[in-house]
């Protein structure tokens, strides 16, 4: 499968699952603003998860969930930055999503479709 791995200065290279974890220390290190792993198709209908820093040293956790054509929803949760790495790791190597039932939903948005 493919993956695109992208901060918001650039596209990255993603070898292997050590270089989220470097992503994570260059976000919790204000390097870089945040970070998205997205594979070419949705795994248990994610088609991403996305990284920031939060306030102190903690990180914003957003995944993205497909609920409908042309509609998702956003879960987030505060965690630490080894947290964060792990289930952004897991989902890179196994395709595992989080268990989203104790995550805070941020709302539903419809995808932009320019063809209309």
């Amino acid at each position: 499968m493919e993956w695109t791995f992208e901060d918001n200065k650039q596209p990255r290279q993603l070898r292997s699952a050590e270089d989220i974890k470097s992503a994570i220390r260059e976000t919790m290190d204000e390097t870089i603003d945040y970070f998205i792993l997205a594979p070419s198709e949705p795994i248990r209908n994610c088609p991403f998860m996305q990284a920031t820093r939060y306030e102190g040293d903690r990180i914003h956790l957003e995944v993205c969930i497909v609920k409908a054509k042309g509609v998702n929803s956003i879960y987030s949760q505060k965690c630490s930055p080894d947290v964060a790495t792990i289930l952004l790791q897991l989902f890179y190597t196994e395709g595992a999503v989080p268990d989203l039932s104790n995550w805070k939903f941020v709302g539903d948005f419809k995808e932009y479709d320019n063809e209309q």
